[in-house]
């Protein structure tokens, strides 16, 4: 092979130099960054937000048929919502230990090197042990006060690369490439700690160019080598930090997709009777503070067991999430829509009661376009509703005074 012509565009010796070299290296690091992202753009990636994690989180009365454009903007998943907040409040809690175990961990290690190994106290030994003990009271401040989470997070970030500074400065004046060791591994844990991106980035390209130039002063450290070493540590820590955001997401889905369980009914998609039971005392104060009564509506179907004999339990099932659907949109706006029963429905909102024949011919008539009965016996439903003082209400006396009421 042909040897490659050096010292066409500039001379040698600068070729041959230490930050040349290091120059370089950042140059193909970004060139084979943008490699990447061309390849990325042409490969056929799935889709990032599977459609079962979006419906997860939705309201209920979606199903799997429906698509993002039956679904209003204000029902949307935000992105940053529920998760960002998820992660920025992972982040909070798990900082202050971090900073005191790092805090801990960097006295110790400073004790223990001026007992057996240096007892002389230098400008950057005593910077490194301010630090600390700045991360050890720091960090009582915020597990015990009120603090921004954003500051909480930067504040972490500016710790760390104060810290990666000092014992990078201590590398690089006493010729130490063990004290660049101790700075690559804080390197490493700091984005994952932070979890977000922003105070990641700004942080780890801080202690990057920092921990790069040591590399490059220390006389014992092949520049170029200790470099790449660098830029693997960075991308591990950012690693690191992708891990941690995918964890926090997984957990929270999962706590929500619990929490939609235990409060909404996954047959009609409707609440649960637990769930009714802990929304309505909102439903009172609300209504006593605008000094209108409550109203309660229960609302069955007739023959329901004669129906899932006749025509099967699945066409039983397919009636009820019809005729929940037909309730919720026909009940006042604003009403709480429970299955209470197994065949019969609770809706509970402030304001005066529709009446219970309204409900049953409205109801009715929205199955009856549906057409689900089609060629089958018509659907009737029984309807009671009830109105009466806030003070009064309770959600045992609305549904026993709506189901004493209701049609022959």
């Amino acid at each position: 092979m042909t040897p490659v012509i050096s010292g066409l565009l500039l001379p040698e010796s600068i070729l041959n130099e230490p930050w040349f070299r290091t120059f370089t290296l950042f140059v193909a690091f970004n060139t084979i960054v943008y490699l990447g992202l061309t390849v990325s753009k042409l490969a056929p990636w799935p889709a990032q937000i599977r459609p079962a994690r979006v419906r997860a989180i939705l309201p209920s009365g979606l199903t799997e048929d429906t698509t993002m454009k039956d679904v209003p903007r204000t029902m949307r998943l935000d992105p940053a919502g529920d998760f960002s907040k998820a992660r920025i409040q992972a982040a909070c809690d798990s900082i202050p230990l971090a900073l005191s175990l790092v805090g801990g961990l960097v006295i110790a290690i400073s004790a223990l090197q001026l007992v057996f190994v240096d007892s002389t106290i230098e400008a950057e030994r005593f910077g490194i042990l301010v630090v600390a003990i700045g991360m050890l009271i720091w960090a009582q401040v915020c597990a015990h006060s009120r603090v921004a989470p954003r500051v909480i997070i930067w504040s972490w970030a500016a710790l760390m690369s104060a810290l990666i500074v000092f014992i990078s400065a201590f590398g690089i004046v006493y010729d130490n490439e063990i004290a660049l060791t101790y700075a690559v591994m804080l390197f490493i844990i700091l984005p994952s700690v932070a979890i977000t991106w922003p105070a990641s980035l700004v942080a780890g390209v801080v202690s990057l160019t920092v921990i790069t130039i040591a590399g490059v002063a220390i006389n014992k450290l092949d520049s170029l080598q200790w470099s790449i070493a660098a830029l693997a540590a960075f991308a591990m820590g950012l690693l690191g930090l992708q891990v941690r955001r995918f964890s926090v997401d997984r957990l929270l889905l999962e706590e929500m997709r619990g929490h939609r369980l235990a409060t909404t009914d996954p047959l009609t998609q409707t609440l649960t009777r637990s769930a009714v039971g802990v929304l309505v005392p909102g439903v009172v104060e609300a209504a006593t503070a605008a000094g209108v009564p409550v109203h309660g509506i229960h609302l069955g179907v007739r023959d329901l067991t004669r129906i899932n004999a006749d025509y099967g339990i699945e066409y039983g099932d397919a009636l009820l999430r019809v005729v929940a659907q037909a309730v919720k949109e026909i009940v006042p706006r604003g009403d709480l829509v429970a299955r209470w029963e197994g065949d019969c429905f609770l809706a509970v909102g402030p304001g005066p009661a529709p009446t219970a024949e309204e409900m049953t011919a409205a109801v009715e008539g929205v199955v009856r376009d549906r057409g689900i009965a089609l060629g089958k016996r018509p659907v009737a439903v029984a309807t009671g509703s009830i109105s009466m003082s806030a003070a009064d209400a309770t959600l045992e006396v609305l549904a026993s005074g709506a189901r004493a009421s209701l049609l022959p």
